[in-house]
């Protein structure tokens, strides 16, 4: 192979390289910051207890009937 006949831009290849490599870090951090929005960490989920859910009232009373 010679090399002037097949020219090849180190530089230009670097700088190629790096945009593709911004690209696909954006790319990931879009996602995750998604996922995140979709899903919330279980930390800030809200969780209710069996005993806050029930209302005795309407127990009481579906055991009457």
């Amino acid at each position: 192979m010679d090399p002037p006949q097949y020219p090849f831009d180190v530089e230009a290849y670097k700088r190629q390289s790096e945009i593709k490599e911004n690209y696909i870090v954006s790319r990931f951090r879009e996602r995750r910051k998604k996922i995140e929005e979709d899903y919330p960490p279980r930390l800030k989920r809200k969780y209710f207890k069996r005993d806050h859910m029930r209302d005795s009232n309407v127990h009481h009373e579906l055991q009457a009937v």
